[in-house]
């Protein structure tokens, strides 16, 4: 069986960041503090909750339920290769050096939206997914290894909800049923992702729903943005006070961050950052306190929990 890396596990990433926010809370605003907010964890699903990118392999199980002479009009690494091609193409048209503002990343990132549309349109035009059942499919993938979760993500999940907080995945994954899946299909964790349509015969349709938040489905980091404000919203309306916690482990995950008061990033997202706060004071992010893990990076925004993280830190 194949083994997953050696990594921190997301439990000790969590308590990490739960133990800061007590902290913060608790001693250094005593005079403001008189309850502990209502605490909303929000976080991605792949390579964050996972080990792996699980689309491959919802993909790749796909090929083997149809028969040889059956399959796509394409080899899965066919579509893989147009979307790395679309994607230099777009990088190349607004390189990383000339993006100096967060409107300009914002810009980028509605580009890349583009890239994620035209590699579905792909997939769907080729057939991916068409003619199969959605419960087969999503057997296959897991059997697998398609699912390897890191360790403690339920005992987080479960301490939040003890307390009478609220968890939610935010995904720009294809398919909502197969993260409930691999998640055991708990009923205090609420799953945002896309979905594949099933037909009348019971079957998948080979397309994927667009409907989302905006209409368009959620490919990006601005749709996960739009849900984070979406979630927050609703808890306003309701009264409470909240205290958002992100965890996200790659550039897809910047505005939802953006939008939280606690993130918790992955190494590769961490690296990002950095270079992307060297490019200009733009781009501060109200991203403030960093902390920096063995595998991670806590960053908080409030005024009053540290300083901002522009360019080089002494914090990190």
């Amino acid at each position: 069986m194949l083994k997953p890396p050696r990594e921190l596990p997301f439990k000790v990433l969590y308590l990490i960041t739960f133990t800061l926010l007590v902290f913060l809370l608790r001693f250094q605003q005593p005079y403001q503090v008189q309850f502990m907010p209502r605490i909303i964890l929000l976080t991605d699903f792949d390579e964050t909750l996972t080990h792996n990118d699980t689309t491959p392999i919802l993909a790749r199980a796909a090929y083997a339920l149809r028969p040889e002479n059956d399959q796509p009009t394409h080899p899965w690494e066919w579509y893989e290769k147009m979307w790395v091609d679309d994607f230099a193409i777009v990088s190349a048209s607004f390189p990383s050096e000339t993006r100096k503002s967060f409107q300009d990343e914002e810009k980028f990132a509605g580009l890349v939206r583009g890239v994620e549309e035209a590699s579905l349109r792909r997939v769907e035009d080729g057939g991916v997914f068409h003619g199969m059942q959605h419960k087969k499919l999503i057997r296959e993938a897991y059997k697998n290894n398609g699912c390897m979760m890191r360790s403690g993500w339920r005992d987080v999940f479960d301490k939040v909800s003890r307390q009478g907080g609220r968890t939610a995945i935010i995904s720009a994954g294809w398919s909502r049923e197969w993260i409930e899946y691999c998640l055991g299909k708990p009923e205090d964790v609420e799953v945002y992702a896309n979905e594949m349509l099933t037909g009348p015969d019971d079957k998948l349709t080979g397309y994927i729903n667009r409907t989302g938040l905006n209409g368009g489905g959620l490919w990006n980091s601005i749709d996960k943005r739009d849900y984070v404000r979406w979630i927050v919203g609703q808890e306003k309306q309701k009264g409470n006070e909240v205290l958002v916690i992100y965890v996200g482990d790659s550039p897809m995950d910047l505005f939802a961050i953006y939008e939280a008061d606690l993130g918790l990033l992955g190494k590769a997202f961490q690296r990002g950052l950095m270079e992307l706060q060297g490019r200009g004071r733009d781009h501060c992010l109200r991203l403030r306190n960093g902390r920096k893990l063995e595998n991670g990076l806590i960053l908080s925004k409030d005024d009053h929990y540290g300083d901002k993280i522009c360019g080089e830190h002494p914090g990190l």
